[in-house]
């Protein structure tokens, strides 16, 4: 008889707190990016103060090594810049030598991220390319909407500290 009472208060518990299911239309889906014909481009600045090195830089490399770096072309343009100046890690750092030093880091280019052997540990391992690869930069001569005032450029490797590559702006 206990198990009876036991049995039936549950029920009720659980039909006092079900709610009613109610027949609902399904919903548009939402529209994230704007159609083709709204998107525009963005206005670049028109003040001299926000500008950016294009480098276009050729390295060779032997399993994830670079053996030599040269610049195959550079310009400055009026843009805004990568928010590069936030990160704090990264296999090379990019020194920006001027009136102001700054410096930024990024990923080596020679390694590429892969799945893991399935025996390994790892959710993924870094690969070492061979050959040459063509690598853009962009470099941005303004912090905080002043002019770093921008002579050279050095890249540096933050585990050996051997220079990748010193130009000239």
């Amino acid at each position: 008889m206990k198990r009876f009472w036991i049995c039936a208060a549950v029920l009720i518990c659980s039909t006092a707190y079900a709610q009613p299911m109610e027949a609902t239309r399904p919903k548009e889906p939402v529209k994230i990016a704007p159609a083709a014909r709204e998107q525009r481009p963005a206005n670049r600045p028109t003040d001299a103060q926000h500008q950016v090195a294009v480098l276009s830089i050729k390295l060779d490399v032997v399993k994830g090594e670079v053996r030599s770096a040269r610049v195959t072309s550079s310009k400055r343009i009026a843009s805004y810049a990568p928010k590069v100046f936030a990160r704090r890690a990264g296999d090379w750092e990019v020194s920006i030598e001027g009136e102001t030093r700054k410096s930024f880091f990024v990923n080596n280019p020679a390694l590429r991220e892969a799945e893991a052997h399935p025996s390994s540990n790892d959710h993924y391992q870094w690969v070492g390319e061979t050959g040459t690869i063509d690598w853009p930069l962009v470099v941005p001569l303004y912090y905080d909407g002043r002019t770093l005032g921008a002579r050279s450029i050095t890249i540096r490797d933050t585990r050996t500290g051997a220079t990748i590559l010193q130009t000239g702006l």
